[in-house]
C-alpha cells in the first residue's frame, strides 16, 4: 500500500532536474561537449543514486512510520511499492538508527559507495 502523493513523485524529478541545471551552469567555462559529458557522469554516477536512495528511504519511513532495518526489508518494500524510479542495484545497504532518531545509511554498489545520514521531519513522528 502506497501513501506517497503525486507531488512527492514529482519532487524526485524536480530535484534531479535542478541538480542537472546547476551542473550545466557551473561547467560553463569549459566546452559544451566536455560540460555535457561531465554533467552526465556526475548526475548518472554520483548524484542521482544518492538522491534516489535517500528519497526511497524517506518513502519507506512515510509509509511505515519507521526507518528500514535491513536491505531485504527495504528491497521488498521497493518491489511492493512499484516505484517508477528504479534504484541502482546495491550489493549491500546497512541501516543504523541513531539515538537522536536519524538514520545512517551505508550503501555499496560496483564503483560506488554512499554514506549519508537522514533525519526525520517533525511531521513524520506525529
Amino acid at each position: 500500500m502506497r501513501s506517497s502523493t503525486p507531488l512527492h513523485h514529482l519532487s524526485k524529478y524536480a530535484l534531479l532536474g535542478l541538480v542537472g541545471v546547476c551542473v550545466v551552469l557551473f561547467t560553463g567555462c569549459i566546452s559544451d561537449r566536455a560540460g555535457s559529458a561531465l554533467a552526465g557522469v556526475m548526475i548518472g554516477q554520483a548524484i542521482a543514486p544518492m538522491i534516489g536512495l535517500s528519497l526511497s528511504v524517506s518513502e519507506f519511513r512515510q509509509a511505515t512510520q519507521r526507518w528500514p532495518t535491513n536491505h531485504a526489508e527495504f528491497s521488498a518494500f521497493l518491489k511492493q511499492s512499484g516505484d517508477a524510479v528504479q534504484l541502482r542495484e546495491y550489493d549491500q545497504i546497512d541501516f543504523t538508527e541513531n539515538s537522536d532518531g536519524s538514520l545512517e545509511v551505508y550503501a555499496v554498489a560496483p564503483d560506488l559507495t554512499n554514506r549519508m545520514t537522514l533525519t526525520a521531519k517533525d511531521t513524520d513522528s506525529k
